[in-house]
């Protein structure tokens, strides 16, 4: 339920769904508060300039970016969730992508969609319990933003020539201490083959790249 709702006017609404990392200060809740009733009771062609001294809106939409084409099945347009706030010494909140394990494959889990791999990128922009994405991508300068950053990371990320390298550089790092975890959950030659080969997933990360694009 983290999707940045408006749930009343005093702090303790919220403390059931998000939890402060920092000092537990009332002006910190205060200012979360007043985020979600700009952001819920702007109208479409103010939007955009009542959030810039308030929200970065680009990371917004980056981040958004990202969390749909890599498909991240735990993440705010699935299930609001599993994302960080950080306010800056500014006054300005930023988001910050948090726990992405469940990226490179289809959709599952609670709140799956259908089109598996080729989930549409304006998913959940129609959805205003999801006001961060529905709100930002009624606003047709930065739907068309939003769109641009996808059609980026798909013409110049989703290609196996430039993903080849970087998985076999990570999985170098962390081979040594993948061997020696004894909590685990999938296995070691899941560990080796998933980047090319269908080890338990519901496809390889090489097939993931090649028809995501």
């Amino acid at each position: 339920r983290g999707g940045l709702e408006i749930l009343g006017e005093h702090a303790a609404k919220y403390k059931g769904t998000y939890e402060i990392k920092t000092k537990d200060s009332e002006k910190s809740w205060k200012d979360l508060i007043h985020l979600t009733k700009v952001l819920n009771e702007t109208p479409a062609d103010e939007l955009e300039q009542a959030l810039e001294p308030i929200l970065n809106v680009d990371g917004v939409l980056r981040f958004f970016a990202i969390e749909n084409t890599l498909i991240n099945s735990d993440g705010y347009w699935i299930r609001r969730s599993d994302y960080n706030i950080y306010q800056d010494e500014r006054g300005k909140f930023h988001i910050i992508p948090h726990d992405a394990n469940e990226t490179f494959s289809a959709p599952q889990g609670p709140g799956a969609r259908g089109g598996g791999v080729q989930l549409n990128p304006l998913t959940g922009a129609d959805e205003p319990a999801k006001p961060l994405l529905s709100k930002l991508l009624a606003v047709p300068a930065l739907k068309a933003k939003y769109l641009g950053y996808v059609r980026h990371i798909a013409e110049n990320w989703l290609d196996w020539k430039k993903i080849e390298p970087l998985a076999e550089q990570f999985q170098a790092v962390i081979a040594a201490d993948i061997k020696t975890d004894m909590h685990k959950l999938d296995s070691e030659e899941a560990f080796k083959n998933g980047v090319t080969e269908d080890a338990g997933r519901n496809m390889s990360i090489k097939e993931f790249v090649e028809q995501r694009r």
